[in-house]
């Protein structure tokens, strides 16, 4: 079974149109995790006992956009 190549631009397309990065998470005093951006906007709330996943979904654009770079300059070598 051969495994489909990513849809690179389909990637891009959607996080050009996400809130833009960074993205930080804030525990309150129950337990709740707010991801917000920089200004301060919160744009989720990841229930209690997640903060882990908070923090791996308040670094997801800075490290797609380096997993997408590497893909691209993978791709680039292959070619060459």
């Amino acid at each position: 079974m051969t495994a489909q190549r990513p849809d690179l631009e389909a990637i891009e397309e959607r996080w050009a149109k996400a809130v833009p990065a960074p993205w930080e998470f804030h525990l309150d005093e129950g337990g709740m995790a707010h991801l917000v951006t920089d200004d301060g906007r919160r744009i989720a709330i990841v229930h209690g006992g997640y903060w882990l996943t908070a923090h791996a979904l308040a670094h997801a654009p800075t490290d797609i956009r380096a997993l997408l770079d590497e893909v691209q300059r993978l791709r680039q070598g292959a070619t060459t």
